[in-house]
């Protein structure tokens, strides 16, 4: 081993060499993504950024949502709100049912939950219903991990929950408009793969993904597809010369499919992102593209490949407007603190356990960022 000044790390004392060799895993990525990701740019050239993040998360065998390792919770790299407290659950719970009952829904109305994760949303939601005094409601966790579904299952059967529970790969599994209910996602549309963009001496460029020496840097070149300048020009969006963003086209793919799939009930999307005005502002410059690894932030997409999250933020309001156009009626955007205290979770929180879960459920600076839409299709 060699350590980055060319020294030999053998002849180190064996506290430094353990912190280098700490430092080089803490950097390292999977080396069958490398290997992966290297052989497609040496054969295409430069790819997309949503191709390199499509890879690097999705790769049926080496992404970083394919891994077994878990990836949520304290163990993991990045904290959901379902871990920290079933008092969120319960009040997505309580929700669902008063909407349901506000639309009139015929029982039993269903729930289709994307990107499950641990299944603890689930659990706590089922859970809650039982407590309402209500039959627990058919649920599909849309999972395509099977390491993912097969704790959800655990979970869920050692709660006694999993009788009415049912598990697909992908929503295409699903029959067009036939949900009555709700699809929720929870942090799901934050971590598909965008396009990077940038706006040089007033043209629209793409930021793609090169190699030099064998590492991976952007080089910026014409859009890969129209689709991209049409998606900004419908937001209303001119980026300042010098500015950087993503361009999720996957997300408004997304919600075509769930919306086809909804036959009467709501969709309630729940991540982290703003209003297109803000999220296209100065306020983000630079874009608003972050990845984690044991709940440290990060900037740099290219290192620890295949073991770091990548996220960016939601365009809400192109989602709310193409929902619109798909049949769907957009509620107002609120934040996760104003969504929680609206449906019971000052009277969830009895103990001081409770309440300092609560406080970390709506952080202003943490959790409470998270913002709901929620759009809804009358059959």
């Amino acid at each position: 081993m060699w350590s980055p000044d060319g020294s030999d790390a053998s002849s180190l004392p064996e506290e430094a060499s353990a912190l280098l060799r700490q430092r080089e895993a803490a950097t390292a990525s999977v080396p069958g993504l490398l290997a992966a990701l290297r052989e497609e740019i040496a054969l295409r050239g430069p790819i997309t950024f949503e191709r390199f993040m499509e890879v690097a998360l999705y790769h049926p065998t080496f992404g970083y949502y394919a891994s077994p390792d878990v990836r949520i919770g304290p163990d993991g790299d990045f904290m959901t709100s379902p871990e920290v407290s079933p008092i969120f659950g319960t009040c997505v719970a309580n929700a669902l049912a008063r909407i349901a009952h506000e639309m009139r829904l015929p029982e039993p109305w269903s729930v289709v939950e994307a990107g499950p994760g641990s299944g603890r949303l689930a659990l706590d939601i089922l859970t809650a219903m039982r407590h309402l005094g209500s039959h627990p409601p058919p649920y599909t966790l849309v999972e395509p991990n099977p390491h993912n579904a097969a704790r959800q299952r655990r979970l869920l059967a050692d709660a006694g929950l999993s009788a009415n529970v049912r598990w697909v790969r992908s929503l295409r599994a699903l029959r067009r408009g036939a949900v009555n209910g709700f699809i929720l996602a929870n942090e799901l549309l934050d971590a598909l793969p965008v396009h990077r963009v940038t706006m040089l001496n007033g043209q629209l460029r793409e930021v793609y993904t090169g190699l030099s020496d064998g590492r991976f840097v952007d080089v910026h070149g014409p859009p890969s597809s129209p689709a991209l300048a049409t998606y900004l020009r419908r937001a209303g969006v001119s980026l300042a010369d010098g500015q950087a963003a993503e361009v999720n086209l996957r997300a408004v793919r997304w919600l075509r499919q769930a919306a086809a799939r909804l036959a009467s009930g709501a969709i309630l999307l729940i991540d982290y992102g703003y209003p297109t005005a803000i999220l296209y502002s100065g306020r983000f410059f630079r874009g608003t593209l972050i990845c984690y690894h044991r709940h440290v932030p990060s900037e740099n997409p290219y290192v620890r490949v295949g073991r770091q999250d990548i996220t960016a933020h939601v365009d809400f309001g192109t989602l709310a407007l193409r929902g619109a156009r798909l049949g769907l009626r957009p509620d107002e955007l609120v934040s996760q603190r104003e969504f929680l205290l609206a449906h019971g979770a000052a009277d969830l929180a009895r103990t001081p356990l409770q309440r300092r879960e609560l406080d970390e459920l709506t952080a202003p600076d943490g959790l409470g960022r998270l913002k709901l839409l929620l759009m809804r299709r009358r059959a």
